[in-house]
């Protein structure tokens, strides 16, 4: 059983959650832009490259401290 912080922080990611989700429901014009062809491209380009940079500072990480 989680302590009194471990409950807060579990209550709030648990809201934050559901807020997320009835947002993305609620909104229409996401759908719209999604089915835009060139936003799509554009989207899995910004992802490819975002990842890569991402997986480059977490495998740099555990040096960057040791220093």
């Amino acid at each position: 059983m989680p302590g009194g912080f471990e409950a807060v922080i579990y209550g709030e990611f648990a809201v934050l959650a559901v807020a997320a989700v009835a947002l993305q429901w609620r909104d229409d014009t996401l759908q719209a832009i999604s089915r835009n062809a060139d936003f799509s491209r554009f989207q899995r380009s910004y992802l490819a490259v975002f990842l890569c940079v991402m997986t480059a500072d977490w495998l740099q990480g555990p040096y960057l401290y040791h220093l």
